[in-house]
């Protein structure tokens, strides 16, 4: 009777051991199935939200150009017309009671003006010549001064500080639509980051040839609107000595973490910038494209 129990024992483990075998890897599939299913559902749809923005873009360039196609031919016809009308006037005659009154006029009151030109002492006209000599030469002035200014000025704006929060920099960076002008940190560090763009890669020169990848954070106050920038708009870039040079986004994708072809591309020896940051998922790069 011992042993048949020690069997029976034996059997009811054997099968509660399968049970729970089979339970955890069930439940496991079961979680890593479904974590799989909502990975591939966000990355589409993320996909999709994005491609469509970039499809529309092209779309919104050609009502653009249409516009301004339409806004010309309105601005021709009226030019045209303006012109018609005062070809017309001067093709319509005159009364020749008119113009005999009017050259009367003319002889009365130029035979007036040489009467008074004649009595004006030779001190007067002494007198006008000086103040109007000293005019121009408080017209120069004025205008010498705000030359000058205007030169501070620009030079202010355009100088770089070599150290920002203690860090070493490369250059500013400047978008209208975003809002973005802050410093171009010169290496890619953990602290840097997280206060400013970096630049990650070089090929060149900043300003001078080559690609550079500048890279930062999906922060408000760094990167995170470079998805509302369109082609077409503008980025200024400024290297320490002062030089500022306008770009032109010219393309925008998406890109894997793991791609980098968009890195070390041939820019035909021309300076050329690209902007990448993390999407909103941290799933994609948002890359952004600029050239002179």
């Amino acid at each position: 009777m011992c042993k048949n129990h020690r069997n029976v024992a034996i059997t009811i483990g054997i099968i509660l051991f399968i049970f729970v075998i089979s339970f955890v890897v069930a439940t496991s599939n079961f979680f890593t199935n479904d974590n799989i299913e909502k990975y591939t559902i966000a990355k589409s749809t993320v996909a999709c939200k994005y491609t469509e923005k970039i499809l529309e873009e092209p779309k919104e360039q050609e009502k653009i150009a249409q516009i301004s196609e339409e806004n010309a031919t309105v601005s021709q016809k009226s030019t045209s017309e303006k012109v018609n009308s005062n070809s017309q006037k001067v093709s319509e005659p005159k009364n020749t009671n008119q113009e005999a009154t009017m050259s009367k006029q003319q002889m009365q009151t130029n035979e007036s003006k040489t009467q008074v030109s004649e009595t004006k002492p030779k001190e007067e006209a002494n007198k006008v010549q000086q103040n109007e000599v000293q005019n121009n030469t408080q017209q120069k002035a004025v205008q010498n001064n705000t030359q000058q200014k205007t030169v501070q000025n620009n030079t202010q704006a355009n100088t770089v500080p070599s150290q920002y929060n203690g860090l070493s920099t490369i250059g500013r960076i400047e978008i209208p639509r975003t809002g973005v002008n802050m410093p171009i940190l010169s290496k890619v560090t953990a602290k840097g980051m997280e206060v400013a763009p970096c630049l990650l890669y070089s090929t060149g020169k900043l300003n001078v040839n080559g690609n550079n990848l500048i890279v930062g954070h999906n922060y408000n106050s760094i990167f995170s609107r470079n998805k509302d920038l369109q082609i077409g708009d503008k980025i200024y870039i400024t290297t320490l000595d002062g030089k500022r040079v306008e770009y032109t986004v010219y393309n925008k994708f998406l890109a894997t973490p793991e791609e980098t072809s968009y890195i070390k591309r041939n820019t035909n020896n021309l300076p050329e910038i690209t902007l990448s940051t993390c999407t909103d998922d941290d799933n994609y790069r948002m890359i952004i494209v600029a050239k002179i």
